[in-house]
């Protein structure tokens, strides 16, 4: 990974981070975990990389559930295992695409 590939990662995980730090910073019951997720989904934000402004309370609480097992680097985007590859398309796909040149 190259150095812009790692501050943007890097960028990602602190600025999610930021987001469920009040939901790991503390032992919360499940209820108060989820109405406390929900309150931050309620909010738009500025994120990184992304033209999205919202972040959906099942993505806080995967992103919790992440960083209690693995840390900060749980946090971090992952990579894809095709990139660069192309990908492969059935039959109606193909012929599909073939009306869209």
């Amino acid at each position: 990974m190259d150095n812009h590939s790692e501050n943007k990662a890097e960028n990602i995980a602190l600025f999610r981070y930021g987001l469920i730090a009040p939901l790991v910073l503390e032992t919360l019951p499940r209820g108060e975990l989820t109405r406390r997720a929900q309150e931050i989904a309620s909010r738009t934000y500025v994120i990184p990389y992304s033209s999205r402004r919202q972040v959906s309370v099942d993505t806080l609480l995967e992103w919790t559930l992440s960083y209690r097992r693995n840390g900060l680097t749980a946090l971090a985007p992952k990579t894809r295992n095709d990139r660069g590859t192309h990908r492969a398309y059935g039959r109606h796909e193909r012929s599909e695409g073939a009306y869209l040149a």
